[in-house]
């Protein structure tokens, strides 16, 4: 099979649900399937992930997981607030100088008017600032991730999915 570069910087997938509870375990859990679903559309990206808040770093597997999430609560006014939910990120290892995000925003019970107060986000980031994102790729390339941002919507009873190949115009600077 023929292998091809591409870039893939403004390729950016996100999955909404209303105010819905959560435990942290089972978002932690949800967010380890998440990890799992996206090596397999994307297995260049196979190896150590990280789970990581404000509070602290963890490998993705390691037991110590569950734990991590738990005391990742939104916080209002400083001060962890359990019904605006959990909030991590999942950090893929850096391939070829690129990097992958799975971004949790989870287990809100306050809802607005405005904004869904849960998501899934994913998107990928160069180390070097300003360098277009780019993967070594023999697949289908955005194919495959719009069938994960599919994938995940399912996974975590989303509401709406938003998936994108170019980063929005205002998201670009002038």
């Amino acid at each position: 099979m023929v292998s091809s570069v591409i870039d893939v910087s403004g390729w950016q997938l996100k999955v909404q649900w209303a105010a819905r509870q959560q435990s942290a375990e089972e978002i932690a859990d949800l967010a380890l399937q998440s990890c799992d679903r996206f090596v397999r559309a994307f297995p260049v990206f196979e190896g150590a992930w990280k789970v990581s808040s404000e509070v602290g770093s963890v490998e993705y597997r390691d037991n110590a997981a569950p734990e991590l999430v738990r005391s990742s609560l939104l916080r209002v006014d400083g001060e962890p607030d359990p019904a605006r939910g959990f909030s991590f990120l999942l950090l893929s290892p850096v391939i070829d100088g690129s990097h992958a995000a799975i971004r949790v925003r989870a287990g809100a019970t306050h809802q607005t008017r405005r904004v869904a107060p849960n998501s899934v986000s994913v998107d990928f980031s160069s180390v070097d600032f300003g360098e277009p994102v780019t993967l070594s790729t023999s697949g289908p390339g955005f194919e495959a991730f719009v069938d994960l941002a599919k994938s995940l919507e399912v996974l975590w009873e989303a509401e709406s999915m938003k998936v994108a190949d170019r980063a929005p115009e205002d998201l670009l600077g002038e």
